[in-house]
């Protein structure tokens, strides 16, 4: 990596390379970087840190003399600059990204002038949501989440506002069948595929990872938790607090919804909720709650519904 940077522009900045689309490992380098920054006291100790720890690899010495200079004094300089961006250091350990992608998007955030009302769950997950806008930041802003904008459906990339009306149908309880209907060409085999791949394999993973970070760095208050769990709405495809409870308890997504409502019936504070709790309350509610929960014209019943999620859960051993 550094032959190639110095070879191609004589120069080794790590902030320019942090987020180099052809290079994606630049910004894990400089998240390590990042991480040694806030674990050290001060950037005197930083720098004493990082080239000990550089000095100590089997990379530092396959390098020749020029090689290793350009290196420590490119690490330096990078030091530097996180001295002076503490908070994107910060955000880099949080979230996973380069702090260069944090400042970038920080940026973003600024000029989208995004509220705490953007990120309510009604509001995000809503027709009308800036939702699709914040996918395009994403996908602009986001080098590491590039796999986001490789979707395609019937053979061409979906743009951004499709994404975001994607996400849309899936947080609000949308069918596969449906969805892939609506944004991939049908319910053949190769739409539903490509549905499915793209809910499971892209979205669910890289857009609640962005996501994610884009609320960390568009929460000002810290301590707040407003809007923490969108991520996991994202990830499970529900979009409530009790049916992501019922998700992480291995709930098929068609149903957790209304059994998470019939859970905090009975039960009422679900986020002090163990999982033995919930396990232990759904294996022994009876088949008609289960029948109770099933949409109309199912052809899963209630029972069988309910032995389903014990296979999910680990707990149909007899098969």
């Amino acid at each position: 990596m550094i032959r190639k940077a110095i070879h191609k522009d004589n120069d080794l900045d790590l902030h320019t390379l942090a987020n180099d689309p052809n290079e994606p490992r630049w910004s894990s380098f400089v998240q390590y970087m990042a991480h040694m920054y806030n674990q050290s006291e001060d950037l005197r100790d930083f720098i004493s840190r990082i080239e000990i720890s550089l000095r100590n690899t089997y990379g530092y010495h396959r390098m020749d003399d020029d090689a290793r200079r350009a290196l420590i004094e490119a690490v330096d300089k990078y030091g530097r600059h996180l001295d002076e961006h503490k908070e994107f250091s910060r955000l880099s350990d949080l979230t996973g990204f380069s702090p260069e992608t944090m400042e970038g998007m920080a940026r973003r955030i600024e000029s989208m002038a995004i509220t705490e009302s953007d990120w309510s769950g009604s509001g995000l997950f809503s027709r009308s949501s800036r939702l699709p806008t914040m996918m395009k930041e994403m996908l602009d802003g986001m080098p590491e989440i590039k796999e986001l904008s490789e979707i395609k459906a019937s053979g061409d990339t979906i743009r951004h506002d499709a994404l975001g009306k994607i996400i849309v149908d899936w947080v609000s309880g949308k069918s596969i069948p449906d969805i892939s209907t609506a944004h991939f060409g049908g319910t053949d085999v190769d739409s539903i595929r490509d549905c499915v791949s793209a809910i499971y394999g892209k979205i669910s993973q890289y857009a609640t990872w962005g996501l994610s970070a884009m609320r960390q760095v568009s929460q000002t208050d810290t301590s707040s938790a407003d809007g923490s769990n969108l991520p996991a709405m994202v990830y499970y495809g529900v979009d409530s607090d009790e049916a992501i409870l019922m998700r992480m308890n291995s709930m098929p997504r068609s149903i957790s919804a209304t059994m998470g409502r019939e859970y905090v019936k009975e039960k009422a504070d679900i986020y002090g909720a163990k999982s033995s709790d919930v396990v232990e309350w759904l294996n022994e509610l009876d088949d008609s709650k289960w029948h109770s929960a099933v949409q109309r014209n199912t052809q899963v019943s209630g029972a069988e519904y309910k032995q389903i999620w014990q296979r999910l859960a680990g707990l149909d051993y007899a098969h």
